[in-house]
């Protein structure tokens, strides 16, 4: 199986919600449930906090960005 940004993952899944883990070493690729997915791009400590009135970006099921 591969997450919205095309990297191979092994699916786990109980019910609606599905994640895809990085088979090397467990890393959360990407969530899912009931119509939406997000697919985690970068993992670990930030250098700063994130500006206010930051945006954030969700990608429906169908591939639709929203924001």
């Amino acid at each position: 199986m591969t997450d919205g940004a095309g990297r191979a993952g092994v699916a786990v899944q109980r019910g609606a919600q599905r994640y895809v883990l990085d088979p090397a070493d467990g890393r959360l690729l990407e969530e899912a449930s009931d119509g939406w997915r997000a697919s985690h791009l970068e993992q670990g400590p930030a250098a700063s906090a994130p500006a206010t009135g930051a945006v954030v970006v969700a990608e429906a099921a169908t591939g639709v960005a929203a924001g």
